[in-house]
């Protein structure tokens, strides 16, 4: 008989703790939706945490050319997720300045084989200049219109311009060697 009371007694216990204790404290049930702030500017997060019930933290920063500086570049959990009210909501944002990367060697090499190891380098391919030349190859480098060797270093994304010989000419221009 005392068994069977104590095995009564556990139950009930049970019972109340799963179905009444813990959905009051954990607030089972009762969640909001996470914002959408990819892209926003970082001064603008305050109100939409605030209206939302969340906090939010920089968990992480990264550069990306395609954000302006101090943007948020990512969100975990992402937009649409529900979560529990006053859930810390972590975030990316974009650098103020760019990392550098090295310029790498794209002197004597083709148009083809420098665009593919600038887009490998984090950089971009600029403007393209021809000049008379007996093979169509890649004479000099610049950046913000000034001539640059590899292994310099340029702000990540960077556009490289490129002077190329045309393939055209029987030799060289004096102004290129």
């Amino acid at each position: 008989m005392h068994l069977l009371a104590a095995g009564a007694s556990f139950v009930i216990l049970c019972i109340l703790y799963f179905s009444v204790y813990l959905p009051t404290t954990t607030n089972h049930n009762k969640t909001v939706v996470v914002p959408p702030i990819e892209g926003k500017q970082f001064d603008q997060l305050e109100p939409i945490f605030r209206a939302a019930n969340l906090q939010y933290q920089v968990h992480d920063s990264s550069y990306s050319s395609d954000y302006p500086a101090l943007a948020v570049l990512k969100q975990y959990p992402p937009a649409g997720s529900k979560v529990k009210e006053g859930r810390k909501i972590f975030l990316s944002v974009n650098q103020r300045n760019p990392p550098t990367v090295v310029v790498p060697d794209l002197v004597d090499g083709s148009v083809i084989n420098a665009e593919a190891v600038l887009r490998s380098s984090q950089l971009k391919l600029g403007n393209i200049e021809l000049v008379p030349g007996p093979y169509q190859i890649v004479k000099e480098m610049r950046y913000s219109g000034q001539a640059i060797v590899a292994s310099s270093l340029v702000p990540k994304g960077a556009l490289i311009d490129l002077v190329v010989m045309d393939g055209l000419s029987a030799e060289e221009p004096d102004s290129i060697r």
